[in-house]
């Protein structure tokens, strides 16, 4: 089986091939000492497959990229979700706002131990712009997991190998000239009509 990041080298390799624009968005590489530095501001450290894709692509981060949204309006949707591939930056500011969302739930008395809505090894690795929607790895077992507006997270068997390789496969099946989905448009990965 392949590694995730052999995974996303495929990817980004097909994005610079086809889909110019959507390349363009990425970032270039993450240094170690700015992961670092993420993982001490999130307490927790980025589990190894997360952190070996951000050394090749820091997400869609741009340099000086500030806050003031949780998302940036642009970024880069590669996994077929609708959700953008995240760096440092806003690893950190999802995180912060789902940590959030978990301590007012447990100030309201609705969170459940048992099943909290949210865990500090929890590190995002997609999002929707707004951050209600996204998928995550957790950094002490290395599964993906999801979370939703409203939802407990969810922990999966899979991998973020697996969805980056399920990615790529829909990737090698576009729509290269014709109206089908996923497909290129001017220069531009789009995965659906909306």
């Amino acid at each position: 089986m392949d590694s995730a990041v052999e995974c996303w080298v495929r990817i980004t390799g097909w994005l610079r091939e086809c889909a110019p624009g959507s390349y363009a968005q990425l970032s270039s590489p993450a240094a170690p000492e700015m992961i670092r530095e993420t993982e001490q501001r999130i307490g927790s450290v980025i589990h190894p497959d997360l952190r070996e894709i951000l050394l090749v692509n820091n997400g869609c981060d741009r340099p000086g990229m500030d806050r003031t949204t949780l998302i940036s309006p642009n970024y880069c949707d590669v996994t077929n979700k609708g959700l953008g591939i995240l760096g440092l930056t806003h690893i950190e500011a999802v995180h912060e706002h789902m940590i959030w969302i978990h301590e007012n739930a447990a100030e309201e008395g609705s969170a459940d131990e048992d099943e909290p809505l949210w865990k500090p090894s929890y590190v995002p690795v997609t999002s929707e712009w707004d951050g209600f929607y996204g998928t995550f790895i957790d950094s002490d077992t290395g599964k993906l997991g999801s979370w939703s507006e409203g939802e407990t997270t969810k922990l999966h068997q899979s991998s973020l190998a697996d969805l980056l390789r399920d990615a790529f496969e829909q990737l090698r099946h576009a729509h290269l000239d014709d109206e089908g989905f996923p497909k290129v448009d001017n220069g531009f990965l789009v995965w659906n009509k909306y």
